[in-house]
């Protein structure tokens, strides 16, 4: 049997899909935390960075072998665990999905970095009045058009963890309501923190402060 270990800051983050892919999967996996009270946290201290294939995290250790970048270790285990699609076909529209939502996590990501209030005024309202209709509307036509709980084929997929993730953490940090104009999205969110394991894992894992 494979050992797994994920390594991470105290957070969600990027890997918190990563730990809802170990979830749906019910298999056991070591999920590390840099301490908050390492002296360099949130930043990596040198000897950590430099042991890092990009200098970054997450990473996945598996059997010896280290995989680094999120969406890597989030195809590998997709794949691993039959999460990513049930052919082809359906893995092509996963991973479609799932760029499609990291260049909509991209353009917000740019908002909440901002440091000008009058450009972070201006990028939010076209934001609002643009982007979010565009992306949202993609993404709800998508879950309408498969006519069932999930974005792609009959079961949950990958698709679903990346899109679920980012909007709920969307939601928590900005308190918009950006998926209430979008019924078929409301429904995803409800009906993938309903699924037991991902419902067991919200209540206990760790809090963020």
């Amino acid at each position: 049997m494979s050992q797994y270990k994920l390594t991470y800051y105290d957070i969600q983050g990027l890997a918190e899909p990563c730990r809802y892919l170990f979830k749906l999967a019910g298999v056991e996996f070591e999920d590390y935390r840099i301490p908050k009270n390492d002296t360099t946290y949130p930043k990596l201290s040198a000897h950590i960075k430099d042991s890092l294939p990009w200098g970054n995290i997450p990473v996945l250790d598996v059997d010896g072998k280290r995989i680094a970048q999120s969406s890597a270790i989030c195809r590998f285990l997709a794949n691993r665990f039959k999460l990513a699609g049930a052919d082809e076909f359906e893995k092509a529209k996963c991973d479609e999905i799932v760029d499609s939502m990291r260049d909509f996590a991209q353009e917000w990501r740019g908002i909440m970095t901002a440091t000008d209030d009058a450009q972070k005024a201006e990028m939010m309202k076209k934001m609002m009045d643009i982007t979010c209709p565009f992306y949202m509307g993609k993404f709800e036509k998508i879950a309408k058009d498969n006519d069932g709980k999930w974005l792609v084929g009959k079961n949950v997929t990958w698709a679903d963890v990346i899109v679920a993730h980012f909007l709920l953490m969307l939601i928590a940090r900005t308190k918009l309501p950006v998926v209430e104009n979008y019924p078929s999205l409301k429904k995803l969110l409800d009906d993938f923190q309903d699924v037991p394991q991902i419902k067991e894992w919200i209540k206990e894992r760790p809090v963020e402060g």
